[in-house]
């Protein structure tokens, strides 16, 4: 591993450690050091359970990337408190409430890359993207008002039924 997968490693672990630690959920972190032309070397994604709890878990994450010395990065998404990002460059952090998170299912935009799950004890287990769909929440669809980030709706919609080994070649 490179020596900046190596720190971006240690960040991506620090920041699911210090989410779980302020009662973010479902944490997980994926590795995209094998993904060609990936737009970082990790995602941590976690699941708030307010907005409340949402802003107050993503300025703690803001507080450690500065105090671990990632310089001063502004969370991106607050106004709407549904999903916040915090970009480190390295290692891109997602907090997002329970319908946000099942809405846009970003782990199954990258299945093909390694997962894992922060578990009760602090350990980083290796998961399935099948795991992960378990912790996804029930939600009226028709109900839902996703965020406006400025993408077409439809690049987040996926058949449940297709199979999940899928040529994109």
């Amino acid at each position: 591993m490179q020596d900046n997968s190596k720190k971006g490693r240690q960040l991506a672990e620090s920041m699911a450690k210090l989410a779980y630690e302020k009662k973010a959920e479902d944490i997980v972190i994926i590795d995209l050091t094998e993904i060609e032309n990936s737009v970082c070397n990790f995602f941590v994604i976690g699941t708030c359970n307010s907005d409340q709890h949402l802003t107050s878990v993503v300025q703690q994450l803001s507080r450690e990337g500065k105090r671990l010395g990632e310089g001063r990065v502004l969370a991106e998404g607050m106004d709407a408190k549904e999903w916040a990002l915090i970009d480190y460059f390295d290692v891109v952090v997602h907090m997002m409430l329970p319908e946000t998170r099942s809405y846009y299912k970003l782990e199954k935009l990258w299945a093909d890359s390694t997962m894992e799950i922060l578990n009760e004890k602090g350990e980083f287990i290796s998961t399935s993207i099948k795991e992960i769909e378990d912790t996804y929440v029930e939600f009226d669809r028709d109900e839902f008002t996703a965020p406006d980030l400025g993408l077409d709706p439809s690049f987040f919609e996926f058949d449940d039924d297709e199979d999940e080994e899928e040529n994109w070649d």
